[in-house]
């Protein structure tokens, strides 16, 4: 019998909370990115009921071989937290107050995650996504729900596997995908090829969207697409099919001619095949698919929130960690 996986993409669900969770300590500490984290675990593991968690973290360098192949690529997504106004949750005095409270909370995250029976990693020059799709790849008989506000990870639901938006509070499965978009969802990555992703910096086609590019190419409704070479066989065919208009014909075209963007996009954004060492597959395996669950050490927790002056936000504290307990094996 398959294991039921929470995946959790660390930083995605860090920023998040510390952007828009108003807790603060006793000392009137802003404390929403560790807290809202750990209050946010709580409520899925209650949810979905999960075997194992997997938590994922950017590791030293993540990205660098995106930027290598597109310099752009996301350039802008660590500045945005930093803007004035960006974090709702708490009014910091300064700039350098509110980067000294970021580290010093994700600092503190991680000791408090290394008492709760998780699986948590990170690896250097390999972003979460990269892993997180790597272990689905890989454990397919397991049931798999991923929580993240991250759309990428849309390409991976499957029979087994499901995405959840924490902000929405949208569960993707393989049928909701469909009915809301009108594609297979593991075919999402070429139509994202196409599109781009301005979040990331990822350019796309001007004048394209979900619903263009289904007209110009229908069998994404309907077939499974392996590869970017079947992509590209689809393309051509579609461009020499009669039954399109001028118009979609001349706009497969453009496809055509964006070729060198579309197979850079693909090689950016793909997660069918993750593009990270054999080494870094191995580890992935050895410790997230087949290693143990740190030990669930209550005492420790407790003491942890009576240091950071949380213990208010925790009033019945066995009641709180109960939905922890059954990870415990």
């Amino acid at each position: 019998m398959g294991e039921r996986v929470l995946h959790v993409d660390g930083m995605n669900l860090f920023i998040r909370n510390f952007v828009v969770i108003p807790v603060t300590n006793d000392d009137g500490e802003h404390f929403g990115g560790t807290f809202g984290f750990l209050r946010s675990l709580r409520a899925m593991v209650q949810t979905f009921k999960p075997t194992v968690v997997a938590i994922s973290w950017e590791g030293t360098s993540a990205g660098l071989r995106r930027k290598n192949l597109l310099k752009e690529y996301k350039a802008n997504r660590g500045k945005r937290i930093w803007t004035r106004g960006s974090v709702k949750a708490f009014d910091f005095i300064t700039e350098q107050e509110k980067k000294d409270n970021f580290k010093m909370q994700i600092q503190r995250l991680d000791e408090y995650l290394d008492v709760f029976p998780f699986k948590v990693f990170k690896l250097p020059f390999v972003e979460a996504d990269d892993i997180i799709a790597e272990y689905v790849n890989k454990a397919p008989s397991d049931d798999h729900v991923i929580y993240s506000m991250d759309a990428d990870y849309h390409q991976l639901i499957g029979s087994n596997t499901v995405c959840y938006n924490g902000v929405s509070r949208q569960l993707w499965s393989h049928d909701s995908f469909v009915k809301k978009h009108g594609f297979l969802p593991h075919n999402y990555i070429f139509i994202k090829c196409i599109l781009g992703d301005k979040s990331d910096n990822i350019p796309g086609m001007y004048g394209y969207g979900e619903k263009t590019a289904i007209k110009l190419f229908p069998t994404l409704a309907t077939e499974t697409v392996n590869d970017i070479t079947d992509f590209e066989e689809l393309v051509k065919h579609e461009y020499h099919n009669n039954a399109h208009t001028k118009s979609q014909t001349t706009k497969i075209k453009e496809v055509i001619d964006n070729w060198d963007m579309i197979m850079l996009n693909y090689q950016l954004m793909q997660l069918h095949d993750v593009n990270i060492s054999f080494q870094d597959k191995q580890s992935v395996k050895e410790l997230f698919i087949d290693g143990d669950v740190n030990k669930f050490d209550r005492v420790q927790l407790r003491k942890l929130f009576l240091e950071d002056k949380l213990a208010s936000q925790v009033k019945h504290f066995e009641s709180w960690v109960t939905p922890f307990s059954h990870l415990q094996r």
